[in-house]
């Protein structure tokens, strides 16, 4: 189980702090751990998850098009998967309102799950039950944010950039950032969902805390009449009828189907459908009926939360008690029983009442209704250049306070634009849930869970890259280059950045078209589908709008698609393009440390991983054509050597390191060996961004002064690491290579290639002589690897200088070690067989 810490005493300092722990503050602290930030994650409840949790709505609010291969991020689809394995089943509670309802605590471990390596790996960490009540600025930044818990005791959290993913956007208001909250009112943008106006900042939506339930029929489980039951049952008023979107009126019932031909009221939000699973079925309440909209959380926390449960109780005390029966012969279900979880609803109550709305950071232009809804002969939104992820879902406005009527407009497949997400002012401040800068309209429809993590998601690739990066976020967004890094590391991690239905995160179009698609790349008959249909012909104006975006993405990018065939797929022709604008966009922009009077590049920004000092590390590789050959095996591997005391894993191939990053919690190594002849341990920058995407916390690479397959020099490949915030080990054969190697910028002097090049010694054991001479002469840790056979050899290594100690084959490769025993036993005499 993830460690969650109450307020410590030590105070906690990261380079990322993530300050909420709802959807959207789990998905910014997971982006940045996964780009290999140190992370904060705090939270005001005692476990994570918000909406999923604590406020009791763990029946996702998605699209028709969330199961589709692009319809979500990767992230968000390991969460959605890690859910479902808890019961073996893809809807475990079989409420109709969603594809997939469990219970919360279902969600809690889920949320665990994912959280945990980086966790284990030092890289995150969480503490829960403390809420901001300070944040303290420095020349226009905020440097560090106080926390309080329930008793008192404050806790005090620097970092280099702030995610606000408070569920009501706390921090906005406490680092001096603007803010809005209500109906900006319909004079400001011209919206028909904003009430008639100016601004009503009173206006906010209701809130709801909701209850869990089970039925128990022949048993009385009422809840005594709450205080104020007669007012809110006459004007909420209690029912089981509805007003649909449609202005009719939709008739449900108790347990069987209304005469309208709706499901029933009881399987609406059921979480756990009983007959799948041995037991009572649980059923979630969050209804009309107990939508709380007389005080908002924001203007008066206190009372909107104690009412809002005495609605939810009052709400419950009529279905018990006056609730017509579907047989007609009477009234009430006193066998509905609250039923309480330890952490997200002690009493059977909500630990905190569901929040629609939160203070939402205030821009000149915010994202609008108009920017949301259908576009004429268009199949999305009006597209955003600036896209950092996906969301759809319609403006869903509950009641206003001092405006009980709902208000409702469809929308078109939209997106997450990163400008939306950057404060004006302090500089370092970024909004990480229902906060970004959105009008109430707008951002009913960026709520609901996946929006949430979409923009969560967002933000944390965000500030993890300005961190990388060393600019703030909104100077990052003002440089189009540095923009296109940052929707890079966003398809890298499997964000898609427009509405593509049909390229999985896998794909190899995916990333290419997602970012050409962003830039304005989808012309013809594509604006009219959400899919790609990559083998499908490329018109002219399909090619035109293709080229147009390489050349938006990087000059001179869209001249790539001139050597191709007038019949080329479209799928060819985004390969062509994203290959040209990968090329052009790989090293540009950023504040780059400066270079000192020595010459060397600076490593200020660049932070080794700890516990690597006279520790092991094992190589873990299995080549093509090897038995173990594999991600799963290799990660199985990873997971002996971490058994066995090694302080680092060094793994082949993004596919390999991927899966080891998921088994264990130690640093890991990465590199990628791509052909025989030459340099061929991750040869080129392209190689070395892919094992840094694929997790690696430190990429491994062919130190030696033999030519670059890309043509770059060594330093100007360890500079574009660099700049990304990655270590880098370089390999060498020589103290020449050692020496250029240090001097080209490399953090870490590996001895891996001596006696693989004709200009090293060939000797059957370590090459200790250089070992000990690159330890003389270099400022930086010198690992001893290649031909370590023993302890004895591993130990000797150590003594001669090496920092670390890196084995391999006499570890990993029980082939190998069978073969030595075998050639040693058959080289011996055998004994003759004793007669009986």
């Amino acid at each position: 189980m993830t460690t969650h810490e109450p307020a410590p005493a030590r105070q906690p300092a990261a380079e990322i702090a993530v300050i909420g722990g709802g959807l959207g503050g789990v998905a910014a602290a997971l982006a940045a751990a996964e780009a290999g930030r140190t992370v904060v994650l705090t939270s005001d409840q005692q476990v994570l998850g918000g909406q999923i949790t604590t406020q009791l709505v763990p029946a996702l609010d998605e699209h028709p098009h969330i199961e589709a291969p692009g319809g979500s991020s990767a992230s968000y689809q390991r969460l959605r998967r890690a859910l479902r394995a808890e019961y073996g089943e893809d809807n475990p509670g079989g409420g109709w309102v969603s594809r997939l309802c469990f219970e919360p605590q279902a969600a809690v471990r889920a949320i665990d799950s994912l959280l945990a390596p980086h966790v284990t790996a030092g890289r995150l960490r969480i503490v829960t039950g403390v809420r901001p009540v300070r944040a303290v600025r420095e020349d226009g930044r905020i440097v560090s944010v106080r926390l309080r818990d329930g008793q008192g005791h404050d806790v005090t959290v620097a970092a280099e950039v702030f995610c606000d993913a408070t569920e009501t956007g706390e921090l906005l208001p406490l680092a001096g950032a603007p803010w809005v909250i209500g109906s900006e009112g319909r004079e400001a943008f011209g919206e028909s969902l904003a009430l008639p106006g100016g601004g009503h900042p009173h206006a906010v939506q209701s809130c709801t805390t909701g209850l869990l339930v089970e039925h128990r029929p022949g048993e009385d489980h009422t809840v005594p009449r709450p205080e104020g039951y007669e007012r809110w049952r006459d004007s909420q008023p209690f029912t089981l009828e509805i007003a649909g979107w449609d202005d009719r009126s939709h008739r449900y019932r108790m347990f069987v189907d209304g005469p309208d031909g709706h499901p029933p009221f009881w399987t609406y939000r059921r979480l756990r459908e009983g007959a799948l699973f041995g037991t009572t079925d649980l059923a979630l309440i969050n209804w009309a009926g107990n939508d709380y909209a007389d005080a908002s959380l924001v203007h008066e926390p206190d009372r909107a939360r104690a009412e809002s449960r005495r609605l939810s109780l009052a709400f419950l005390h009529w279905l018990q008690t006056e609730c017509p029966r579907d047989d007609g012969t009477g009234a009430g279900y006193p066998g509905l029983r609250p039923v309480p979880d330890a952490t997200c609803a002690p009493d059977g109550l909500a630990a905190e009442p569901y929040v629609r709305e939160s203070r939402r950071l205030a821009a000149r232009i915010p994202v609008r209704q108009q920017d949301l809804e259908p576009v004429l002969g268009q199949a999305r939104a009006a597209n955003m250049a600036d896209s950092g992820g996906l969301a759809f879902y319609h403006m869903d406005l509950h009641a206003r306070i001092g405006h009980p009527r709902s208000a409702y407009s469809p929308t078109a497949p939209f997106q997450v634009p990163l400008s939306a997400l950057v404060a004006d002012a302090p500089s370092n401040l970024l909004a990480a849930a229902k906060n970004l800068a959105a009008t109430q309209a707008a951002a009913a429809a960026y709520r609901v869970h996946h929006g949430e993590w979409a923009v969560g998601e967002a933000a944390g690739t965000l500030a993890a890259q300005a961190v990388a990066r060393a600019l703030e976020p909104a100077e990052l967004l003002d440089e189009p280059a540095e923009v296109a890094l940052l929707q890079r590391a966003l398809v890298h991690r499997g964000v898609p950045l427009a509405w593509l239905l049909d390229l999985d995160p896998a794909d190899p179009l995916f990333a290419p078209a997602h970012r050409l698609a962003a830039a304005g790349g989808l012309g013809g008959a594509r604006r009219e589908r959400l899919t790609a249909e990559p083998e499908a012909p490329c018109d002219e104006q399909d090619r035109a709008a293709l080229v147009t975006a390489a050349d938006q993405l990087a000059p001179g990018a869209g001249r790539a698609a001139d050597h191709l065939p007038t019949d080329a797929s479209w799928g060819e022709v985004v390969a062509a393009l994203g290959a040209a604008v990968e090329e052009l966009t790989v090293d540009t922009g950023g504040r780059r440390p400066a270079v000192p009077s020595g010459g060397r590049p600076s490593r200020s920004r660049v932070v080794l991983p700890s516990g690597l000092a006279g520790k092991l590390v094992v190589s873990c590789q299995a080549l093509p054509g090897e038995p173990l050959h594999g991600p799963q095996f290799m990660a199985q591997m990873a997971v002996a050597a971490h058994s066995g005391g090694a302080a680092a894993v060094r793994i082949n191939g993004p596919a390999d390191i991927a899966a080891v990053r998921m088994a264990v919690p130690l640093p890991v190594i990465g590199l990628w060996k791509d052909g025989e002849d030459g340099p061929y341990i991750t040869p080129t920058l392209e190689h070395a961004m892919a094992v840094a995407d694929a997790g690696a916390d430190i990429v491994a690479l062919d130190g030696t002064s033999r030519p670059r397959p890309d043509g770059r020099s060594l330093a100007d490949t360890i500079e574009a690491l660099h700049a990304r915030g990655i270590p880098v080990m370089a390999d060498v054969a020589t103290l020449e290579d050692g020496l250029a190697a240090a001097a080209a910028g490399a953090d870490l002097v590996s001895t891996t290639l001596s006696g693989y090049t004709p200009d090293s010694p060939h000797q059957p054991g370590p090459d200790l002589q250089l070992v000990r001479a690159l330890a003389d002469r270099l400022d930086v840790p010198v690992v001893a690897e290649g031909r370590i056979a023993t302890p004895v050899e591993a130990a000797a290594a150590l003594a001669a200088g090496a920092h670390t100690v890196v084995v391999g084959g006499a570890i990993t490769r029980p082939a190998d070690l069978t073969a030595r025993f075998a050639a040693a036993l058959a080289s011996t005499r055998p004994a003759p067989e004793s007669q009986p």
